[in-house]
């Protein structure tokens, strides 16, 4: 008879290991188990309380990760990846560690703070397709995600997963695909130009040739021609014969002057 007081619960299960994990044991297991310790405590614990997930438990080089969000599930193992790329920059490559990690979503049961189900089982068989540094996840986790993170996620198909009754159909990001691409929300890529000016006149040039331009009106200036120049015109001396020459034809007198003559 079923336990009818199991806590059951939707959430998405990490399931991450160090891959050749023994061949570093064998070279070097003082090192390995200390490099391993320090990824733990420095990268693992607080990009899972960052993305607010839960460490279920540790087992020797495997870790087991509760999230109540797809998302926040997805965030946390790019993250991951992403810092043991960071981390191994500087180590010799005999001493570099690198995880493989699964992602399904699902119903679990919950049992003194160990989770337990099917869906565990799935995360860990998704974990053992991944290749070293990239991310394997389930359709269920891929359909709540795909519209929400800008990843270049690849189909890679319907996959028979060992004791799973059921092809999955599953989903990759790769681990170079990852040091190029974002996790942040999907958003429509908008091309922007931005010229350069390189000295300040063309900046300025630059400046107003965004300005609105206005119509121009072109204006005709007339230009007035200053007034002619009185001249003093010379004043003739009376000459009797000049004066009755000018005098005008036809009539044979002359104007009449305005002058009354003198009395004597």
């Amino acid at each position: 008879m079923p336990d009818s007081t199991a806590n059951r619960r939707l959430a998405t299960i990490l399931v991450a290991d160090v891959d050749g994990y023994s061949r570093l044991m064998r070279a070097d297991e003082e090192g390995t188990l200390v490099d391993l310790r320090a990824h733990l405590a420095e990268l693992v614990a607080p990009v899972v309380e960052r993305f607010h997930g839960r460490i279920v438990k540790t087992v020797g080089d495997g870790l087991l990760v509760e999230f109540g969000s797809a998302v926040e599930a997805v965030r946390s193992a790019v993250e991951l990846q992403r810092g043991m790329v960071e981390r191994n920059a500087g180590t010799p490559p005999d001493r570099r560690q690198a995880f493989r990690i699964g992602l399904h979503l699902g119903d679990i049961i919950v049992s003194d703070d160990d989770v337990f189900g099917d869906t565990v089982n799935v995360a860990s068989r998704l974990e053992g397709l991944a290749e070293p540094g990239s991310i394997v996840l389930s359709a269920s986790v891929y359909e709540q995600v795909r519209d929400k993170l800008a990843l270049p996620f690849r189909a890679q198909g319907s996959r028979a997963l060992k004791n799973i009754d059921r092809p999955i159909r599953v989903y990759s990001l790769d681990a170079a695909a990852l040091s190029q691409d974002g996790a942040g929300p999907r958003r429509m890529k908008v091309p922007v130009i931005i010229a350069v000016p390189s000295t300040i006149d063309s900046a300025v040039r630059t400046v107003r040739s965004l300005r609105p331009q206005r119509p121009r009106i072109a204006t005709c200036i007339t230009a007035r021609s200053p007034p002619p120049s009185r001249r003093a015109r010379p004043r003739l001396r009376s000459d009797p014969g000049r004066a009755r020459s000018a005098r005008p034809q036809g009539t044979g007198r002359g104007r009449p002057s305005r002058r009354r003559s003198r009395r004597g």
